[in-house]
């Protein structure tokens, strides 16, 4: 790992710590009562797994995707009567075929289920991370990664990131000399599609037709065993009810995801430009997204940074896409900052250290009319994709005899 880099990331997780962990503590930090500030229980949008696997195994699936907002739904009637103090809203927005995944956690009490969430949660995303490093790059990157922003909004909202950049990440790394389990990571990443998008262009671009097809089964099988288990009304629900209320989320941009939105769709809204205008210029701006980052995987350069250019551009393509899903780009930005033969140029370094300074900070910023969040994204993806089209752009070494 080049020097530089490793300086760039200890300065951006040092800098970022503090206002990060005060920002934690004032929004998402429980009570005595294991309540946050906001009125969410302990884990908070762990919740939202831990009580979808508990109402499928108790017989209740229907109530999971029964959600309005204006009164008193199902779904959160429910939560309300296991977490009587907790008044935050709650929606569940995963496809149904995540629910026999999530029945075995909602098996479990639900602090044993959150303890065993994050171990898990944060190992796998390490083992990804790490897999094969140098123990002084490990050494040097660990601590790093511990304190940085990304890690610790991760474990403070109790999403599912880690586990999802784990499959995207996994399954790029595996890629090369096992593409059916590549495929099958693939596969399971669909509990979360819109992460997916650019994956099977990018497949088929390389040829990997065996990946493809094993994605296509694994999720298959997801989908098949949701319908045994569960039956064909989740789906009913899901179309009917989720699907429009996280279209209302986006263009109403409701509650306290606006501050999280890491896309080009987000800084337009900010800026004041109308949700519809917003939605096709983002349009446009994903186009040209998706299009560099195909161009940059079809390109003859290292995997590691098509890898890391890929990740970046499947968290901006979508409109809707929010802070903690970093946690993906992050970890493939370690494996290509570890495994780089070079130091990247002081641009690319700089807006590195932007992006990773800034997934809490970015939510306090945006209030003041700065959406910092989406532009270090695209900064980071513009000056990955210029170092990519400069290493293509450079001749051929010939030996001499």
């Amino acid at each position: 790992m080049a020097r530089s880099t490793a300086i760039v990331l200890k300065a951006a997780s040092l800098l970022g710590f503090v206002p990060s962990l005060m920002i934690a503590l004032t929004v998402f930090w429980p009570n005595q009562d294991l309540i946050s500030s906001r009125g969410y229980y302990v884990g908070q949008d762990f919740v939202n797994f831990w009580m979808a696997g508990h109402l499928a195994i108790e017989g209740h699936v229907a109530d999971i995707y029964h959600v309005d907002p204006d009164h008193l739904d199902a779904y959160n009637a429910a939560v309300h009567s296991l977490f009587p103090k907790a008044h935050g809203f709650l929606n569940f927005s995963y496809p149904p075929h995540i629910l026999p995944l999530l029945a075995v956690i909602g098996a479990l009490p639900y602090l044993a289920a959150l303890a065993i969430w994050q171990v898990a949660g944060l190992a796998g995303f390490f083992i990804v991370s790490f897999a094969g490093a140098k123990r002084a790059d490990a050494g040097q990157l660990l601590t790093v990664t511990l304190l940085s922003p990304v890690v610790m909004l991760v474990v403070t909202v109790g999403q599912a990131s880690f586990f999802l950049a784990a499959l995207f990440v996994g399954g790029l790394a595996v890629l090369p000399r096992r593409p059916v389990l590549a495929g099958v990571l693939f596969g399971f990443l669909t509990v979360k599609p819109q992460l997916g998008l650019l994956l099977p262009a990018a497949l088929l671009i390389m040829g990997e037709y065996r990946a493809v097809a094993a994605a296509s089964v694994a999720a298959g099988l997801l989908v098949a065993l949701s319908l045994v288990l569960f039956g064909v009304s989740p789906w009913d629900a899901y179309m009917a009810h989720t699907l429009p209320f996280q279209q209302r989320l986006m263009t109403e941009m409701i509650g306290i995801y606006p501050t999280m939105m890491i896309t080009p769709y987000a800084a337009l809204w900010w800026f004041g430009v109308p949700a519809g205008t917003a939605l096709v210029l983002h349009g446009l701006i994903a186009t040209a997204v998706a299009g560099c980052a195909l161009a940059t995987w079809y390109a003859p350069i290292d995997r590691d940074l098509k890898n890391l250019v890929l990740a970046l551009a499947s968290v901006v393509v979508v409109p809707y896409c929010l802070n903690y899903d970093l946690a993906i780009p992050t970890a493939a930005l370690l494996i290509w900052a570890r495994r780089g033969a070079g130091a990247p140029a002081p641009l690319t370094l700089a807006a590195l250290a932007l992006l990773w300074f800034v997934p809490y900070v970015g939510m306090a910023l945006v209030l003041w009319g700065i959406p910092l969040l989406p532009v270090a994204v695209l900064a980071l993806l513009a000056a990955l994709v210029y170092e990519a089209w400069n290493k293509t752009r450079q001749p051929a070494v010939v030996a001499v005899s």
